[in-house]
């Protein structure tokens, strides 16, 4: 019983670890693609910042994301380049850099992106 007890201790401990230090060293500007249209909307300039995101699908010519945002804003299209862009699938967490404002209308808010991580 003891050993068992120790045994489950130390795989929590390790899981704890492990969900704690997900994500350290990712610096991004935006935490969200959520917070970086809201910075645009606030009249920030994005170019060049960095955003995580989790990707809403399977790439597929170059699109990696595509939802619309809270409160009946605007559809978001993000679309990027880079190495290994092919192999990104669904629920990826990824960190990519803004190149582009493709689109800035009512109803699509299209961006173009380099992947950094």
């Amino acid at each position: 019983m003891r050993k068992t007890l120790c045994i489950l201790l130390s795989v929590l401990m390790l899981f704890l670890m492990s969900t704690g230090l997900y994500g350290c060293g990712k610096d991004t500007d935006y935490p969200s693609v959520q917070a970086m249209y809201q910075a645009h909307k606030n009249g920030e300039d994005i170019i060049g910042k960095t955003v995580e995101l989790m990707a809403s699908h399977d790439y597929y010519m170059g699109q990696i994301f595509y939802g619309p945002m809270p409160e009946y804003g605007p559809n978001v299209s993000i679309d990027v380049t880079g190495d290994g862009v092919e192999n990104i699938k669904e629920e990826d967490q990824l960190v990519i850099k803004v190149t582009k404002i493709n689109s800035d209308g009512q109803f699509a808010f299209s961006i173009s992106a380099e992947l950094v991580d």
